[in-house]
């Protein structure tokens, strides 16, 4: 279907082109032309909208706004022929209310595409202030996270059990990087397990998630090896500086551990 904007102006412009070349070559009237054209519309563009089906708050505004443009094209230019002796020459009134419409148009336009796909690096990075903790600028919907306990266990109260157990098994992790962390650059991540006794808890399953607050398209899901007892590590390469949180499954036979952190990365050498 196009970028949202493009397609609103191109349409309007198609329906603005339809409607003066009616008006003008043809019988039709105002009102008739704006009938014409809005029939034309719905002949038109719903049929292309089920074939490319767009998503409903897309479809709605196509439709809406095109319509609205057709019947304000039949309004203003049927006032325009109720005053009598007038010449047919384009007043400015018309001219200044067609201008608002597509005024109010385009801006709508606007905040519906930065709604749905957000400001782009490039963009934000001249309108907004940059972080502090490096990295770009997102403003797109991240969608839900990882950490939503009500939706993903069965039910709460068995996620509680679960957490109180977990705090009597009392494991202890040690987790880090091994010489530090930059942006786009591979780093060594290590995790340390041991029982409540200080024993090195073997053989484990040990899976997570690196997430990015704020842009859940920048997570990165991992595995780790046991490369020493009680030793994991994997290799990974986060692409933006700054906070990043991770969160860790370790599963040991029936049990499952699971372990929350930060982390931050630093930003790229000059």
């Amino acid at each position: 279907m196009g970028d949202l904007v493009g397609s609103l102006f191109g349409g309007v412009m198609a329906i603005l082109i339809v409607f003066f070349a009616l008006y003008r070559f043809t019988r039709f009237d105002a009102k008739g032309a704006a009938l014409v054209v809005a029939l034309a519309v719905i002949g038109v563009y719903v049929p292309v909208a089920i074939l490319w089906w767009p998503g409903g708050d897309v479809f709605a505004i196509h439709i809406a706004i095109y319509l609205i443009s057709a019947y304000a094209l039949g309004i203003i230019f049927s006032v325009r022929e109720s005053r009598e002796g007038e010449s047919r020459r384009f007043h400015w009134a018309p001219a200044l209310i067609i201008l608002f419409f597509a005024f109010v148009v385009a801006i709508d336009s606007v905040f519906v595409m930065l709604a749905q796909k957000g400001v782009d690096s490039e963009l934000a990075a001249r309108l907004l202030p940059k972080p502090r903790s490096g990295g770009g600028v997102s403003s797109h919907f991240p969608g839900t996270v990882a950490r939503n306990y009500q939706e993903r266990e069965a039910a709460f109260n068995e996620w509680l059990e679960r957490m109180e157990a977990q705090r009597l098994r009392n494991w202890r992790i040690r987790e880090g990087w091994v010489g530090g962390i930059r942006a786009g650059e591979p780093a060594v991540f290590r995790l340390e397990l041991a029982d409540k006794d200080a024993q090195p808890i073997r053989e484990a399953r040990i899976e997570g998630r690196f997430m990015r607050p704020g842009n859940v398209r920048l997570d990165q899901a991992f595995r780790m090896a046991e490369v020493a007892p009680g030793r994991y590590e994997v290799r990974v390469t986060l692409p933006e500086p700054g906070r990043w949180n991770v969160h860790v499954k370790i599963g040991k036979g029936d049990i499952l551990h699971e372990y929350n952190a930060r982390t931050t990365v630093a930003e790229p050498p000059a």
